[in-house]
């Protein structure tokens, strides 16, 4: 009888001991659970998201796209081949760290689509040459800045995505409705100056539709721009532009546009800028320091769009303006 009395007491100990045990590990889970939840953030445009020691970043944009460009004047793109859209996440990236953040290496982007079907991103890019150019292994060295580009391939039969940034032990949110684009435009009107005080200041005189665009001096011998066919048209927009940099900089390199009719069609231009007797129009112009020129992004449309709403997206400074008319 004493040795069944000792039994069951023995089982008993070891069935609290048993739960008790059970109930830690529950315990530690849910506390687990939590804790990947607390390193959860769900991005907003325009707010710094700070990685202590590594890095600070602010999202710019999100847009659905075939091909992925630099924001000013694109030198080179990188075009989708897989019959897929890209996701093309942007931001602006300062290295907090004290070594050089390779930007194939800073963080890794993925999308969720229906049943959870995930797909990874393989294309990292930074901007470089002031935003004119796409550099595939480009790194952003310690308390330096730059624009960076998270390209995720999706098919378009995809509707609704979780977009996630993960960097070290942190992972980012973003709900995203593909083909729309996510960012904050700030409007522009004819008159209005840009001003960055250490790059350019750009004042917006007006925009208008011209067949031959014409230089301001035509007194003697003078370079024109002329479309080829009456079927087609430039859309003209004119500014002012002041260099105040150190060095002569080539006038592709300060803005860039991009003009877009019934919220569908979308056309990019070149920039032109006249000489300095005014009589001739070049796209290989240089402005010198503290010299102001004027400056024209000529965009070649086909004369049907003319009777449509339109808008003209640029970008300045790392800002993003648009003209509706």
């Amino acid at each position: 009888k004493m040795m069944v009395k000792k039994l069951i007491g023995s089982m008993l100990i070891l069935s609290l001991c048993l739960t008790a045990c059970g109930n830690t590990t529950t315990v530690e889970r849910e506390e687990t659970k939590k804790q990947k939840v607390s390193a959860e953030t769900l991005l907003s445009l325009d707010v710094k998201n700070t990685i202590e020691d590594y890095m600070d970043f602010t999202l710019l944009k999100i847009e659905t796209t075939d091909e992925i460009k630099a924001s000013v004047n694109s030198h080179n793109v990188y075009s989708n081949v897989n019959a897929e859209k890209y996701v093309d996440i942007i931001f602006d990236v300062t290295n907090t760290g004290t070594e050089d953040l390779v930007v194939q290496e800073m963080m890794t982007a993925s999308a969720v689509g229906a049943n959870n079907q995930t797909y990874l991103s393989d294309l990292y890019l930074l901007e470089t040459e002031g935003n004119t150019y796409l550099e595939q292994y480009g790194s952003i060295a310690p308390l330096s800045k730059g624009r960076v580009h998270c390209a995720i391939s999706v098919p378009g039969s995809e509707t609704e995505l979780r977009l996630i940034l993960t960097i070290k032990d942190q992972q980012f949110i973003y709900n995203y409705t593909l083909g729309e684009t996510v960012t904050s435009e700030l409007p522009l009107t004819v008159g209005q100056t840009l001003e960055s005080p250490d790059f350019a200041t750009l004042k917006f005189i007006g925009a208008e539709y011209m067949d031959t665009v014409m230089p301001s001096n035509t007194s003697g011998y003078y370079q024109y721009y002329e479309v080829k066919s009456p079927d087609q048209t430039y859309f003209v927009a004119k500014f002012e532009l002041t260099n105040y940099q150190g060095t002569a900089k080539e006038c592709e390199s300060f803005f860039g546009t991009k003009v877009t009719f019934s919220d569908k069609y979308t056309y990019d231009g070149f920039i032109v800028a006249e000489d300095l007797d005014g009589s001739s129009l070049s796209n290989y112009e240089s402005i010198d320091p503290l010299t102001t020129r004027k400056v024209y992004v000529l965009t070649e449309v086909p004369k049907v769009v003319m009777e449509q709403s339109g808008k003209m997206l640029l970008t300045f400074d790392g800002k993003e303006y648009t003209y509706s008319f």
